[in-house]
């Protein structure tokens, strides 16, 4: 199962979009839902980085609740 995935946008603008396994009820500011015309079966909320801003500190924490959350016994039923 996969638990986060970055997709590279390299024209400009340039963007990462970072999509998580996140519990539906996990919230935190910055995470979004889906953006249109994304959909990754398990992944439920996203962050946005446009070029020239800053990485969140919190991204760390987010990707090992997210790696947590995808190998949880409810998720591989």
């Amino acid at each position: 199962a996969a638990y986060a995935v970055v997709w590279l946008k390299l024209s400009a603008p340039k963007r990462l979009t970072v999509g998580l396994a996140l519990p539906e009820d996990f919230e935190a500011a910055g995470l979004e839902p889906p953006p249109k015309r994304i959909f990754y079966q398990g992944l439920t909320k996203f962050l946005v980085i446009e070029e020239g801003q800053a990485v969140p500190g919190r991204l760390a924490g987010w990707a090992r609740r997210a790696y947590e959350e995808a190998l949880s016994a409810d998720r591989l039923k």
